[in-house]
């Protein structure tokens, strides 16, 4: 049997908020598993006296990024926990900030990496640490780029419920085409 995707689907509704919640979740323990990985690395490399011989650049910009993981976190817990029975724009407008940071990190990291400067620490011992830290966090970054489809899913949950002149913004998703 498939549910009608409209206002009127009583079955849709539920699925949809609990699939975006169960989704969400999903993140918030990709995000904690990033930040452990990170941290763990990190402090190995203190522990070595590594750390102190890392450009200055890009340790700046792994420390932000995990201020970052940790912000996307915090937001997709409140968002789990304010969304008893619906999202509001607020919620989408809020994931949507989030994708547009990790795109602007991710950009940064392959910017950073490709510079000149970097390249020197291919000379030193532990640069397959640093390759690390470099892949888990660009590609952590880049993975939460796609909170955007979130935002978009909770968009298009509101404009079936509610319509587009009842969302606080206009919407600002792509539509969404079914095939059978």
């Amino acid at each position: 049997m498939i549910n009608s995707v409209n206002k009127y689907s009583n079955n849709f509704v539920p699925n949809v908020i609990g699939e975006i919640k169960e989704d969400a979740k999903k993140w918030i323990v990709l995000i904690n598993e990033t930040r452990e990985f990170l941290n763990c690395h990190i402090q190995q490399q203190k522990d070595n006296g590594h750390w102190n011989t890392i450009n200055t650049n890009f340790k700046s910009l792994i420390m932000y990024a995990l201020n970052y993981f940790s912000r996307g976190k915090d937001e997709l817990s409140k968002i789990t926990n304010e969304t008893l029975t619906d999202f509001t724009s607020e919620h989408a407008n809020r994931l949507r900030k989030l994708a547009e940071l990790a795109q602007d990190l991710e950009k940064d990291f392959e910017q950073l990496w490709q510079q000149k400067y970097l390249q020197n620490e291919y000379r030193k011992k532990n640069i397959r640490i640093l390759e690390t830290l470099y892949n888990k966090t660009k590609g952590m970054a880049a993975d939460m780029t796609n909170l955007a489809q979130l935002a978009y899913r909770m968009e298009n949950r509101l404009n079936l419920d509610h319509g587009p002149e009842n969302t606080k913004e206009e919407s600002k998703s792509k539509p969404i085409f079914f095939s059978l």
